[in-house]
């Protein structure tokens, strides 16, 4: 049955109408993966006599197995943040004579096949030869330690799942649990309690008596059978059709409705924005980016006006990019349905700059208190966050126009470059380098103040021509309806 979901998959692929482009992407990536393997094994390579200098009374398997929780923890938080279950369309197979056993099975045993898996064999296993050819250990001892090493690595494989359902389905637990790891982290950095001695005592255990390596090997028994056990439960279509009515009782939002004709399609955004893994992404990755003016104002000689223009720009605008840039993408599972209702593509437009607005605001506001590294800076990022309303928000929707890649809202949110095409890559490059060769321009000729009052300026003749652009744009959309139509029913990578 494996063999047959795997032609099934082979066969998706190549049929798919993305299909050059998946390949592209998967083939880019092994190429990053590659490089990144050769690092690893170079490092695990010559890790030997670097820890052999660095000390005189331990071995550096030692040395290495103090360090043991720093490098299960960074592999964790990669897993967490980098690795999601493998997608598999199952609702054809549900009514099929195939079990969730078999299908729960299948998910899992693909998800052994990651780059992920092989960070722990590429660093460790040379290291290990390295100790055993220099006598360090016995080869019994060596190969004790190594399944204890690369067992625990699997374990987190399946307990990074774990932990995945369980922030979605549980998140107070999960919070609590979160806060009692932090703590002990904590702890152990302050030398109150060690966690990384005990971990460190257990693997010097394991070269004392290899057969303790079993234990290891327990835990990824118990970490699959925890993950298994969450996935099948899941495996029912009326489960989901159940959450989703319950979700659209608890997310009745009506104030929307003041905002009268927009009121629909800002209410399927937030809805949009709330519900899905992808999108939900979005408003951390807006949040964080906020952050990234501490990167430059502390920084004397990355202090140039045209790089701070490019700070502003980001910041107040980092939702505007990454949401807009799928703008109609996002709503191309349900995008010819729209088309069969009386909303004006003129009103959809008009409810997406709606929300590009707000958080290009809010992005403003939230910059304020970088007015303690000057009022320049609060000046530029006010200005900036001006230019983004009235220039940026019409260049990224008039890109949009440009969308025909489907996007898949239950994928993984991280390397995921579905719905991606030339548009997103050529959007970019208007809406962050122009303004900072503009700014650069004006800058030259004349003062700094005037410069910021032109940006303002050109912000505001765009708000102010606002359904004049709605209108060129919409009729864009015209233009291009059945070529977007079509390529939103392409289910692709």
């Amino acid at each position: 049955m494996f063999v047959k979901f795997l032609a099934l998959e082979w066969k998706s692929l190549f049929r798919s109408a993305n299909v050059g482009h998946s390949i592209l992407i998967k083939t880019l990536l092994a190429f990053f993966a590659l490089l990144f393997a050769i690092g690893l094994l170079a490092i695990g390579h010559s890790m030997y006599d670097i820890l052999d200098e660095s000390s005189d009374h331990l071995f550096p398997m030692q040395q290495v197995n103090r360090y043991l929780l720093v490098w299960f923890l960074s592999e964790l938080g990669l897993r967490f943040f980098m690795q999601q279950l493998p997608i598999l369309n199952i609702k054809p197979f549900l009514i099929q004579r195939i079990s969730r056993d078999t299908l729960t099975h299948y998910l899992l045993s693909k998800s052994l096949f990651t780059f992920y898996n092989l960070l722990a064999p590429l660093l460790f296993i040379p290291f290990a030869i390295a100790c055993w050819s220099i006598g360090d250990y016995s080869g019994l001892q060596i190969l004790g330690w190594l399944v204890a090493v690369i067992g625990t690595s699997l374990s987190l494989h399946f307990f990074n799942f774990s932990i995945q359902q369980s922030l979605s389905a549980h998140w107070r637990l999960a919070s609590i649990i979160v806060l009692v790891v932090a703590i002990l982290i904590l702890l152990d950095y302050l030398h109150v309690l060690s966690v990384s001695d005990q971990i460190a005592a257990f693997y010097e255990l394991v070269l004392l008596h290899p057969s303790l390596a079993v234990l290891p090997i327990l835990l990824i028994v118990v970490s699959y059978l925890l993950i298994y056990r969450s996935l099948r439960h899941q495996l029912y279509l009326e489960g989901r059709a159940h959450s989703r009515k319950n979700s659209t009782k608890t997310d009745d939002i009506r104030w929307i409705d003041q905002l009268g004709r927009y009121a629909p399609v800002i209410r399927l955004d937030l809805k949009l924005l709330w519900r899905n893994k992808r999108t939900k992404s979005l408003l951390t990755t807006a949040f964080f980016g906020l952050l990234y003016g501490l990167l430059f104002y502390n920084n004397s000689s990355s202090s140039s006006q045209g790089m701070l223009v490019f700070v502003g720009i980001f910041m107040t605008g980092l939702f505007t990019l990454n949401f807009g840039q799928f703008v109609p993408a996002w709503d191309s599972s349900y995008y010819s349905i729209i088309h069969t209702q009386r909303i004006n593509i003129q009103d959809y437009l008009g409810a997406k700059s709606i929300l590009l607005y707000i958080s290009i605001i809010f992005g403003m506001i939230l910059t304020i208190p970088y007015v303690y590294f000057g009022k320049e800076i609060l000046m530029i990022n006010l200005s900036t966050a001006v230019y983004n309303l009235g220039v940026n928000v019409p260049i990224i929707l008039y890109f949009g126009t440009y969308n025909k890649k489907r996007v898949d809202l239950e994928k993984s949110q991280f390397f995921n470059y579905q719905g991606m095409g030339a548009a997103q890559w050529i959007m970019m490059l208007p809406a962050l380098l122009i303004p900072v060769i503009l700014w650069s321009i004006v800058q030259a000729f004349t003062t700094f103040e005037t410069t910021c009052l032109i940006f303002v300026v050109l912000g505001m003749i765009g708000l102010c021509f606002r359904n004049v652009w709605l209108r060129i744009i919409a009729r864009r959309y015209h233009a291009r309806k059945y070529a977007m139509l079509e390529g939103f029913k392409q289910v692709g990578e």
